[in-house]
């Protein structure tokens, strides 16, 4: 049989969120395809990154919010030389690849 695996290059990843307090509904999406690889995943809180520097990931070339920061939990799946952050505003992921 014919090894059907798929190239990495090729791969599409998917970010999988667990809720684990199931008292605090998670608003966005529970799981993110991404076309990176994941160099690290962490999360950042307390970071204040203008909303307006993100776009929403159903519309990249639409820009995230104007006036608006983050609040909460940052999603970085990069190794701080290149990768995306990650973040959920009213129900919709927003993304900003940095390198």
């Amino acid at each position: 049989m014919a090894d059907e695996r798929m190239p990495l290059e090729e791969m599409e990843f998917l970010l999988v969120f667990v809720n684990p307090a199931p008292s605090r509904r998670l608003t966005c999406a529970h799981s993110i395809p991404i076309a990176n690889e994941p160099l690290k995943l962490r999360v950042h809180r307390g970071k204040k990154i203008p909303l307006s520097h993100f776009v929403y990931a159903s519309n990249p070339r639409k820009s995230g919010p104007k006036g608006h920061v983050t609040r909460g939990p940052v999603v970085d799946t990069g190794d701080d030389s290149v990768g995306d952050l990650w973040y959920c505003h009213k129900g919709q992921w927003l993304y900003l690849f940095y390198h």
